[in-house]
């Protein structure tokens, strides 16, 4: 049986993985906060600024890493270097422009986002979030959030 990590271990962990996203971009301007008490999460921010399409943040929660770009969401376990690992290669695949957001849209409001990979020039989908809206009568369209492959790289 696994011992659990311990709160400061997790946190340190944390603040590894939001250091190393700042270390492969650093001519990428990103701010990295310590949030208020009681529970003293992070957050690193990467703003829309010449390379990026739209904004990234990553925040730190209580045992989880969170990164929300646009209306995607994905969690991912900080006590799992596994988890971790995974997390640092979303955030750089998405800033290189190797992944992307597929949103679907009922008239204005998200109802979907795929994050998705490209692979031998297609587009595959890796990961889903789904958002519960009761517009199936608004039309249906969808957008494309992606960097560019000019983005500045390490």
């Amino acid at each position: 049986m696994r011992m659990p990590i311990q709160q400061p271990d997790i946190r340190a962990a944390a603040t590894k993985v939001l250091q190393r996203i700042q270390n492969e971009f650093p001519q990428l301007t990103m701010n990295l906060q310590e949030l208020e008490p009681p529970n003293g999460n992070m957050e690193l921010t990467i703003p829309m600024q010449c390379g990026m399409a739209f904004e990234i943040a990553v925040l730190f929660e209580h045992d989880e890493l969170v990164l929300v770009v646009s209306s995607f969401h994905a969690h991912y376990d900080c006590s799992s270097l596994d988890e971790q690992i995974r997390c640092v290669d979303t955030v750089l695949q998405l800033i290189n422009g190797h992944f992307r957001l597929k949103e679907t849209l009922r008239g204005q409001t998200v109802c979907k986002s795929e994050l998705q990979s490209i692979d031998k020039d297609e587009w595959h989908t890796i990961e889903v979030c789904g958002i519960f809206h009761l517009l199936w009568f608004r039309k249906k369209s969808t957008r494309f959030i992606v960097n560019q492959e000019n983005t500045p790289s390490h």
